[in-house]
């Protein structure tokens, strides 16, 4: 659910580190993915809690220090027929060797006007850059949430990221893999990605660069946290509905189309990002209540290489 973007300009690598993740990362991690028209999304958000698009040097080179902070103040749709504007606050650090191996924690925070929420997650994982314009990564998130349980979205304590791209004339092309594990059941889910890089240097300062990178998200993945919260009356009234409309449920199914559009200007190890999502959901999505809206999300990223 959280895209990880690759691209080189010159000697630099550029990526969005998912967030999954989150945030979604996202996506957010993935719970924030379908109930917060966002980036992240968690998918979108999650995987840095932010949907964030950075500079680095490449892993191959350099290790190097990730400290990350963003914000939203979104729709959040925490039950079918209930939705509200939620300000959050999403933090994360980040260590990344260059050998790979890149380990870190993030923080966010959910202000709600019945109960202050928030959730954290420890992370460590392993990515790999080939020079024919392959990668993948694989990592694991334990996850813990405190606070209103509306604004939970999908109840997990583990999760599990495996996600692999092809980097060709400034395109990305990519696929994510999530597996988060609860106490009752386990989800997973399916992005496939295609994203645009485009990038401008010196722009307004020297050592500057304006990076635009359009992304198309189409989501897949088991429907198990829909119905995880409701009653078992409410459950079988929604589940007979589905089923009286022609659609399944209880099942891994197409969940919805995401347009992204982050859009960062870097100076030196310095980047803010100003990024917008459009949600479409599935006919099935709808049907159950979700709509399709925008959200936007700004950041600030910095950078200490090793």
């Amino acid at each position: 659910m959280f895209c990880q973007f690759a691209f080189r300009t010159t000697n630099v690598k550029y990526y969005n580190l998912m967030f999954k993740s989150e945030f979604l990362s996202k996506k957010l991690r993935m719970f924030l993915y379908f109930l917060i028209l966002l980036v992240g999304v968690p998918k979108y958000f999650m995987g840095q809690d932010t949907i964030n698009t950075i500079a680095v040097a490449d892993t191959m080179e350099y290790s190097y220090l990730m400290i990350n902070s963003g914000f939203s103040y979104n729709k959040l749709d925490h039950s079918i027929d209930i939705s509200e504007k939620i300000p959050s606050l999403f933090n994360r650090i980040n260590y990344f060797h260059k050998s790979g191996i890149y380990f870190g924690g993030s923080f966010s925070n959910y202000f709600s006007d019945s109960l202050q929420s928030f959730d954290y997650d420890f992370l460590a994982g392993f990515q790999k850059f080939y020079d024919n314009g392959f990668d993948f990564d694989l990592s694991y998130s334990w996850h813990k949430f405190n606070g209103n349980t509306k604004l939970e979205g999908i109840n997990y304590n583990h999760s599990i990221d495996i996600n692999g791209g092809y980097d060709f004339n400034n395109n990305y092309l990519s696929s994510d893999f999530n597996v988060y594990i609860g106490e009752n059941d386990v989800n997973y889910f399916l992005d496939i990605d295609f994203t645009r890089f485009i990038s401008f240097d010196d722009v307004l300062l020297k050592n500057s660069v304006l990076m635009i990178n359009p992304t198309l998200s189409f989501a897949l993945g088991t429907d198990y946290w829909v119905y995880s919260d409701l009653t078992l009356e409410t459950q079988t009234q929604l589940q007979t509905s589905l089923y009286n409309k022609g659609y399944s449920y209880n099942n891994f199914c197409y969940q919805g189309i995401n347009l992204m559009l982050p859009i960062s200007y870097g100076i030196n190890n310095l980047y803010f990002t100003f990024s917008g999502i459009y949600r479409i959901p599935s006919r099935k999505f709808k049907f159950i209540g979700m709509e399709s809206g925008f959200g936007t999300m700004i950041s600030l990223t910095y950078f200490y290489n090793f």
